[in-house]
């Protein structure tokens, strides 16, 4: 496992043209405590690092507000401060502890820290791997404040970390209103959070007081006792026209009536669910159903997306890249949707290293983002 750090570099003395340059400052450790969401002070000043990376961040095309830097996830920035003839120059600017370091977690020795922060009004938001919610000042990497998910440690997951979350701006709220900008994070143990960005505080009107139960309707049938969650959310959700859309994690090879692999889209408002796209057909009229036997298509669980998925929001699609279905020779599948409703799935060969044990197919889909009938495409 890794522990929960951040580093931020930056051009050392930017404006000047120097290759020389302070010491670059240490951000604060965070508070731990029982309070749904803590705030620290800004602790030292900033070096000159830091100052120079809070000029490029105040910059008109400065910005990564999703895990994949654009809704489409192309991983791409445009900022030119650093290049080829510079990046010599680079010096650590802070880093931050998240302060996370295994205890009350039974599978700590499985955790690991893979979150990619996204950054929104000069704040970098991310996820510990115990899915607690933290907020820090980019420019600094002072803590601002940091979300006690409450997320049950002790339990063993099938896997145990978290990539990040996701932000939403309601434009019909005026600035300054309370969660009129939003982060989306989901725990470990089964819930979707939505939290105000500027305070950490719940979201009252999402779901029940700012949780949505996602172990609702996707044939959730372990017991508590087992002291086990096999069905977590891994990846943060993408938004799309006003929409919440995530997948989810599920334990491999346990059997074939796993839970649904289903893909889900929730009211960013109100976290009301208003659709779900299940990979596997079972509905006779369904064109791919008849690629199935009438007992495969009832009972076989999983065809889930852990991966972060990725959005064409100009054609209103989300692209789905699934795992295998839950049987002992499977074949994994990817599909694109926007409401539900699928204009295309496609399968291609693949290593079976990339999609799970006994897979040798990935299949490619397309969703658009209001029904949930299905058409397919060679």
């Amino acid at each position: 496992m890794t522990a929960g750090l951040l580093a931020a570099i930056a051009l050392a003395a930017c404006s000047s043209g120097s290759s020389s340059g302070a010491q670059g400052s240490r951000g604060s450790e965070p508070a731990r405590g029982g309070s749904a969401a803590s705030h620290a002070p800004a602790s030292g000043a900033a070096s000159p690092a830091s100052a120079a990376a809070a000029s490029s961040a105040s910059s008109p095309q400065a910005g990564w507000p999703t895990y994949g830097g654009s809704p489409r996830g192309t991983r791409y920035s445009s900022l030119t401060q650093i290049s080829p003839a510079n990046v010599d120059r680079l010096q650590v600017a802070w880093v931050f502890r998240t302060g996370e370091l295994g205890k009350g977690v039974t599978d700590w020795s499985d955790s690991a820290f893979e979150a990619t922060p996204i950054f929104y009004d000069r704040t970098l938001y991310f996820t510990t791997p115990s899915t607690n919610v933290v907020a820090i000042d980019a420019a600094t990497g002072t803590l601002r404040w940091r979300h006690d998910s409450r997320n049950d440690n002790g339990l063993h997951y099938s896997d145990g970390v978290s990539r990040g979350v996701s932000l939403w701006v309601d434009s019909t709220e005026p600035a300054g209103a309370e969660c009129r900008a939003r982060i989306y994070a989901a725990t470990l143990d089964g819930r979707l959070l939505a939290l105000d960005a500027a305070t950490g505080k719940p979201c009252d009107a999402f779901g029940e007081h700012g949780a949505v139960d996602l172990l609702q309707g996707v044939r959730y049938t372990e017991k508590a006792s087992s002291g086990w969650r096999d069905y977590l959310v891994t990846s943060p959700p993408v938004v799309v026209d006003d929409k919440i859309i995530l997948g989810s994690s599920i334990g491999d090879n346990r059997a074939v009536t796993e839970e649904l692999g289903t893909v889900r889209a929730f009211d960013a408002r109100s976290g009301q669910l208003l659709w779900a796209w299940d990979p596997i057909p079972r509905d006779p009229s369904d064109p791919v159903y008849k690629e199935w036997s009438a007992q495969g298509a009832k009972l076989t669980g999983a065809a889930n997306a852990w991966a972060p998925l990725s959005v064409d929001s100009t054609r209103h699609l989300v692209f789905v890249p699934l795992a295998p279905q839950a049987r002992t020779s499977s074949a994994a599948s990817a599909r694109a949707m926007t409401a539900g409703q699928t204009p295309w799935w496609r399968s291609m060969p693949t290593p079976a290293s990339s999609c799970g044990v006994g897979s040798s197919f990935i299949t490619t889909c397309g969703i658009t983002t209001s029904h949930r009938s299905r058409r397919s495409s060679s």
